[in-house]
């Protein structure tokens, strides 16, 4: 399964969560995928994967553009943060 790695820190005394949706590939819509909870004042190292499926299908054989936005909620889920992020390979 195809996927990037991000690094995210959390520099608040809260846990943090974080998810994506609404995620591109060479201008090709994809399931792109990062779901994580982070602990307060730490930071980690988290996969976003894609579809295998979606990359064949749109004829994706190398990462230029990912385009997604990003999700930053509280431990009960009340939305935070959204930010729709480019990332370029």
């Amino acid at each position: 399964m195809p996927y990037i790695e991000l690094y995210i820190e959390n520099t608040t005394p809260e846990v943090r969560k974080v998810f994506s949706d609404d995620t591109s590939v060479n201008g090709y819509m994809v399931y792109g995928d990062v779901t994580s909870s982070l602990e307060p004042n730490k930071v980690m190292f988290s996969e976003m994967e894609f579809s295998s499926n979606d990359f064949q299908k749109a004829g994706i054989k190398s990462l230029e553009q990912v385009e997604t936005t990003l999700y930053i909620t509280d431990n009960d889920y009340n939305n935070l943060v959204e930010q729709k992020i480019v990332m370029n390979f």
